[in-house]
């Protein structure tokens, strides 16, 4: 698992960005979120863990 900062959430498109403690940028799509999440209330700042595909 890596964790990291979402950048930004484009919730209209379905996507987001995460930075990771890595220092990269990760693109994440709605698709990729689990289930027991709601994606339309992600914001931008939450901290999360997340598998890298």
């Amino acid at each position: 698992m890596t964790t990291g900062t979402i950048k930004k959430v484009v919730a209209d498109r379905g996507f987001g960005f995460i930075s990771a403690e890595d220092a990269k940028e990760y693109f994440f799509h709605r698709s990729g979120v689990k289930s027991s999440l709601d994606f339309d209330r992600l914001v931008g700042g939450e901290r999360v863990t997340f598998e890298i595909e």
